[in-house]
């Protein structure tokens, strides 16, 4: 299984989350979350090694995700 890192971005009308392959440099997995997604379903099957989060959404921070 292969190593990959997830990163979350955050903007003001939408939370997309990608699965990043460092080692051939390919996104292997997006997906835009909504309010009632769980992160944990949309990365199973992954070896996830680190994760990368952001937010430019004003009020809002990666944990209310």
């Amino acid at each position: 299984m292969t190593d990959v890192s997830v990163t979350l971005d955050q903007g003001n009308s939408s939370t997309k989350l990608v699965v990043y392959d460092w080692n051939s440099r390919r996104e292997l997995a997006s997906a835009l979350l909504t309010p009632k997604s769980n992160v944990r379903d949309a990365i199973e099957g992954f070896n996830v090694r680190a994760a990368i989060g952001c937010s430019v959404a004003h009020n809002r921070t990666l944990s209310t995700l």
